[in-house]
């Protein structure tokens, strides 16, 4: 690009001079403006990359942020997929004359089944399972919510008195599988 000390003595030449001065005018005033045009489309050039990199640089971020903030949700559910097991029942157990075999297998790391072989006395066994409907945390929650109540329920009924059960499995049936 020409400095403006060259452009004004050029334009002082067009100008004392006869003829096509003119045609020679709107030339150089169109090299000029193409001349001004490409410094301002360098400059916003010059800003686009700027705040791309900007960009780029704060996605970097927020991206490792993001990875920091799932990867503490696995740890957390890992711990609360261990307690679930830790709610489940021994195995190999003391179960007396009952033979129990089961598998626990969840759909995600934690879910909204669990099962439970508690001996109330000698020859009296309590067995539950809770299915609840979904999967993952909330159905975990009230996974135990419901367990949490059937706790508190069962320390109020005396073991000699009489419980329903809603389905006995038969001897020789094949194991009970969970698979939420």
């Amino acid at each position: 690009m020409q400095d403006h000390s060259s452009l004004t003595e050029h334009l002082r030449t067009l100008t004392e001079g006869t003829g096509g001065g003119s045609d020679q005018l709107r030339k150089l005033l169109e090299y000029w403006a193409a001349q001004h045009d490409s410094a301002s489309a360098t400059r916003l050039l010059h800003t686009l990359l700027f705040k791309y990199a900007s960009a780029e640089k704060d996605l970097y971020r927020l991206n490792r942020e993001l990875m920091a903030k799932q990867e503490r949700i696995e740890e957390d559910l890992a711990a609360a997929a261990e307690i679930q097991r830790s709610l489940l029942p021994r195995k190999p157990g003391d179960y007396g004359p009952l033979e129990i075999e089961w598998m626990f297998q969840p759909s995600s790391q934690i879910g909204g089944d669990i099962f439970n072989v508690i001996r109330l006395a000698d020859h009296l066994w309590a067995i539950y399972t809770l299915d609840i409907s979904g999967h993952g945390v909330p159905a975990a929650m009230v996974d135990l919510m419901s367990l949490s109540a059937a706790a508190v329920q069962a320390r109020s009924v005396a073991p000699s008195r009489s419980v329903s059960v809603a389905g006995a499995v038969p001897a020789g049936a094949p194991p009970m599988q969970s698979s939420t």
